[in-house]
């Protein structure tokens, strides 16, 4: 969990620790969420063994402005209780929508 403010896009690039091959199920899995609300995933890129994952703002004007609580899961809903999870978080990227460049954070 983290917090940013104004969120207008979120990008994580996480880089796959397990022993068997990534699947679409696996990358399908990482979800962002900001309050109740999730995002929707805008583009997936892949680079080596890491994936850099863009995510739309919200659709609520609630969620668009202010400080807001961001949610990232790294393995599907059921798998929740998993000890460890095949993904490593390498790096989180937002940018706010305002156009004050001192708004962008990274996260490493």
């Amino acid at each position: 969990m983290l917090f940013v403010e104004s969120l207008a896009e979120l990008r994580v690039e996480c880089c796959w620790a397990a022993i068997a091959p990534t699947s679409p199920a696996a990358i399908d899995a990482i979800r962002a969420k900001v309050g109740l609300e999730e995002l929707r995933l805008k583009t997936v890129t892949k680079r080596a063994h890491c994936w850099d994952l863009a995510f739309l703002p919200p659709v609520r004007a609630t969620y668009r402005r202010g400080i807001q609580p961001v949610f990232i899961s790294f393995v599907h809903p059921d798998e929740i209780l998993a000890a460890q999870s095949p993904w490593r978080l390498q790096r989180v990227d937002w940018r706010a929508s305002t156009r004050r460049p001192d708004m962008a954070t990274t996260l490493k």
